[in-house]
């Protein structure tokens, strides 16, 4: 659900770190009308993805684009999981590059599910060839695209990760560990003849 308050709140927050609201709205690519919408809360309907990013660029350290996310309501929740949040990140970072396609918030959230869920390897999976039923054809083919770049660089990044995560486990399972299961390092001793 969009928070039109604290998005309004944020909105404030940063243009206070600019000289102006005009020089907000140039740094973020916006009509300077635009943001001062949103601060005044006059639109119901939250900002794209997209614009998010923007605004997020544009914050000064403010705040980010998955609280922006999460504000606008594409995102139900936060989870500590770094990997469900590497794979939430992934998944907004390709949507933010669709252009070709306009999706309402509940669309976003039921094709995040999809994409995550089809990441875990579980029995809830849903299949994305029920998702796009009812669909122009042309939408079919821009979120079927999507979902095969999301799936294959998912697995890309996942294997990258778990390569570097064996790596390190093998240098660690060979390394000699003391009574109190602390790595031990060998070094040799020079003496002085």
């Amino acid at each position: 659900m969009f928070d039109k308050k604290e998005f309004s709140d944020i909105l404030k927050k940063i243009n206070l770190t600019y000289n102006s609201m005009t020089e907000f709205a140039q740094k973020a690519s916006f009509d300077r009308t635009y943001i001062s919408k949103y601060i005044n809360m006059k639109l119901d309907n939250p900002p794209t993805p997209k614009i998010l990013q923007k605004l997020a660029n544009a914050s000064n350290g403010i705040t980010n684009y998955n609280n922006l996310m999460f504000l606008c309501g594409y995102t139900n929740h936060y989870q500590d999981n770094d990997m469900y949040q590497r794979r939430e990140s992934l998944f907004y970072k390709l949507l933010y590059k669709l252009d070709s396609i306009e999706l309402t918030n509940l669309e976003i959230n039921e094709l995040k599910d999809i994409c995550l869920g089809n990441t875990q390897n579980n029995s809830s999976n849903k299949d994305i060839s029920d998702f796009i039923t009812g669909f122009s054809e042309e939408k079919q083919k821009s979120i079927m695209t999507f979902y095969n770049d999301f799936i294959e660089e998912f697995f890309e990044t996942e294997g990258r990760l778990l390569n570097k995560h064996n790596l390190f486990r093998k240098k660690t399972i060979n390394t000699k560990i003391d009574k109190f299961g602390n790595p031990v390092v060998s070094l040799p001793i020079l003496r002085n003849r």
